[in-house]
């Protein structure tokens, strides 16, 4: 249990720099940000031992729907909120996932905060960015 514990103490500082990642106005503030958090997030998965192949699988899922949204804008922001409950099914499968699988359910509530579908769009390119910041250092610090 207090391991438990210790690891969601972990995760606190990246769920709460999401809204910085994501919607923060001052484009470099974000990047900042964002590089920060997502090497500390990409160190927690790789101790807690999430494969690389289950990381290229969410990844890959986020790049479907970036390459819908320049056809099907509307498509794309249903097929993102319906990443939240894959997400979750995931995770009852592969535990490994959780930490990865919750910070990503937070960015997508961000994404769909805004309040145009402009700045959606403009909040799910960072949500990518991050995406592929995590995805490069988790490979970087020896993800398998």
């Amino acid at each position: 249990m207090k391991a438990q514990a210790r690891g969601e103490e972990e995760l606190r500082p990246v769920l709460a720099a999401v809204p910085t990642i994501i919607g923060e106005q001052d484009p470099v503030k974000s990047a900042e940000v964002l590089v920060q958090q997502a090497e500390a997030l990409a160190k927690r998965l790789v101790r807690e031992g999430l494969r690389m192949a289950q990381v290229r699988d969410v990844f890959d899922e986020l790049r479907q729907i970036e390459s819908l949204w320049t056809r099907n804008p509307q498509n794309a922001l249903r097929r993102l909120l319906l990443l939240r409950p894959k997400l979750r099914y995931r995770t009852v499968r592969v535990k490994e996932l959780r930490s990865l699988a919750e910070v990503l359910e937070h960015a997508v509530e961000e994404v769909m905060r805004a309040e145009t579908n402009e700045v959606k769009r403009e909040r799910f390119r960072r949500l990518m960015e991050f995406a592929e910041a995590v995805v490069a250092y988790h490979k970087a610090y020896g993800g398998e």
